[in-house]
């Protein structure tokens, strides 16, 4: 198995393949001035430049499952998940890596707020939120879906990150509720309340989730797939 980044210049259309890739990559994402690439790989993470060069090695085998890499758009701090530890934080030089308190193993895919101050993340079969210090840790779904590992997910609860709306009060992800699978709009305030923003295509299903630009009532879906296999 082995998963590549390609780039799209949206403006002329060009596709450009930046990595050559033996091994899987669970994620990746832009650094803060979209001039470089975060990804895993490899047993570490790495930066790249977006044409493919210079490829640095920012975790220097911290642990081989350390992946998914994202990058806070205030600090340009480096949040990443480890299989078997729970969550963590960088610099964005790589240095001072710190273990996110009240995280535990298996926790998944951190995604940072707007404002740089909480992280979402996927536990199990539900959305959690949490400050990268570790504090107010509070779970935003209910599902009780029974998830033993990576290979559980699916249609019903789909392997995706959940990124935020601009105003902080949602988070987006692909869920199925009342047995309607699609992408919603997910309260971030723990009371559970979802809101359906796009349904999946009949006989498709919706597994991931990019970019969010905008809330909830103005929300574009941004299908950007930077990992193709």
């Amino acid at each position: 198995m082995s998963d590549n980044i390609y780039v799209k210049d949206l403006a002329t259309q060009t596709i450009t393949r930046v990595t050559n890739n033996s091994d899987y990559i669970v994620s990746s994402n832009w650094s803060t001035d979209s001039q470089h690439i975060l990804l895993d790989a490899s047993c570490s993470i790495y930066r790249i430049n977006r044409d493919g060069s210079n490829a640095i090695n920012l975790t220097n085998n911290h642990h081989c499952y350390d992946d998914a890499p994202s990058v806070n758009p205030v600090s340009g701090r480096i949040a990443f998940h480890n299989q078997f530890s729970g969550l963590y934080t960088m610099n964005a030089d790589g240095s001072n890596i710190q273990h996110i308190p009240n995280t535990q193993a298996n926790d998944w895919l951190a995604w940072w707020s707007w404002d740089g101050q909480w992280l979402s993340f996927l536990r199990s079969a539900n959305y959690y939120k949490i400050h990268p210090d570790g504090t107010g840790l509070t779970q935003l779904t209910f599902s009780n879906a029974i998830i033993t590992g990576i290979n559980d997910y699916g249609p019903n609860v789909p392997w995706s990150g959940a990124p935020w709306s601009d105003d902080g009060n949602s988070i987006v992800g692909p869920r199925t509720v009342n047995g309607i699978q699609g992408i919603y709009a997910i309260a971030t305030d723990g009371s559970g309340a979802m809101t359906l923003i796009l349904p999946s295509p009949a006989g498709t299903w919706v597994d991931s989730v990019g970019t969010v630009v905008g809330n909830p009532t103005v929300m574009h879906q941004v299908y950007l797939p930077l990992i193709m296999k």
